[in-house]
């Protein structure tokens, strides 16, 4: 039960957290006085980061809230846990945020393993997972592992875990080790957008080397600015995904759009994706470049399926 000392805390980060996307795009400017609201300004890599070690640090706090009253809080491993409870190699993924602490807990491992299963953190969270063996063996201590994944933060955090290390400690007693992870996100910067004065799209199908499958000039003022609003809409593939990403194989188009001022005018911008059934993601990427110079990958998700149901035309 959460005493009443703890009570203004935990209130405190639950508003915190439920209020921590708005407060990094609002600032601190109040649109109370005024009798429309104020556009907030874009997210940045620099505030995103802010905001998830903000957050990784109330996270973090909230571990006593499920720890028996009893655990102490330490600086490093506790004696008898047999390195089972080290801290975790820095990721290189630059966009990971750990926060970390250990605790000992003078009960039995069983009975701090029924009480965390009993005490979840107080903030609503997504899927709740445990992986590890509650079972020891000969010469191997008892350990437990508790994971809890809350839910995102828009455009800000898109990740935020919470995870208990339970392991039976060789001297009695139980050490606990408690990490706080968040991923922040690298928003698309505002100038990596489709350049003004685009009036015109061609649209291309073709394998490498081979005749195209499909092409369209689309001019319709309507549906370009529909294309030119996918594209921009898009997130871009954040640093560090790609590195885990199976090879793709098979003989499949590549969808090409050029945005152009009018036909025949010099190309804009240009958007190229691999048509992988329709879809787009981190290991298939929409490149897009911008008079000639390379950007940031691109996320496009359904986007060829969108393309096809505007245009009504077929990429393979």
């Amino acid at each position: 039960m959460i005493g009443l000392s703890q009570t203004p805390r935990v209130v405190a980060f639950i508003a915190a957290a439920g209020c921590v996307g708005a407060a990094v795009l609002l600032g601190s400017e109040s649109v109370a006085s005024t009798s429309h609201r104020l556009r907030p300004p874009a997210p940045t890599s620099a505030s995103n980061r802010r905001a998830a070690v903000r957050d990784a640090e109330r996270l973090l706090d909230l571990a006593p809230l499920s720890l028996p009253s009893s655990a102490v809080r330490l600086s490093a491993e506790p004696p008898g846990a047999d390195k089972l409870l080290v801290a975790p190699p820095k990721e290189p993924v630059r966009q990971i945020i750990d926060r970390y602490a250990w605790w000992r807990v003078p009960a039995a491992f069983d009975s701090v393993v029924a009480y965390v299963q009993a005490h979840r953190p107080p903030l609503p969270s997504g899927p709740y997972s445990v992986s590890g063996g509650g079972e020891g063996g000969p010469g191997v201590p008892k350990k437990q592992m508790f994971s809890y994944w809350f839910r995102p933060v828009g455009e800000v955090i898109s990740m935020r875990a919470l995870t208990f290390n339970a392991v039976a400690l060789s001297g009695g007693g139980t050490g606990v080790f408690v990490d706080a992870r968040e991923t922040w996100v690298v928003p698309r910067a505002p100038s990596e957008q489709v350049p003004a004065g685009v009036h015109v799209v061609e649209v291309t199908s073709a394998r490498p080397g081979m005749p195209a499958i499909a092409s369209r000039t689309v001019t319709t003022a309507a549906k370009v600015r529909r294309i030119i609003s996918l594209v921009d809409q898009m997130p871009i593939v954040q640093p560090g995904v790609t590195s885990s990403c199976p090879g793709l194989t098979g003989s499949h188009p590549d969808v090409t759009f050029d945005f152009r001022a009018a036909v025949g005018r010099p190309i804009l911008a240009e958007a190229r994706v691999t048509d992988y059934g329709g879809l787009s993601g981190p290991c298939n990427p929409v490149s897009f470049s911008i008079h000639g110079r390379r950007q940031d990958p691109l996320i496009g998700s359904d986007f060829l399926t969108r393309i096809h149901r505007l245009l009504g035309i077929r990429f393979q």
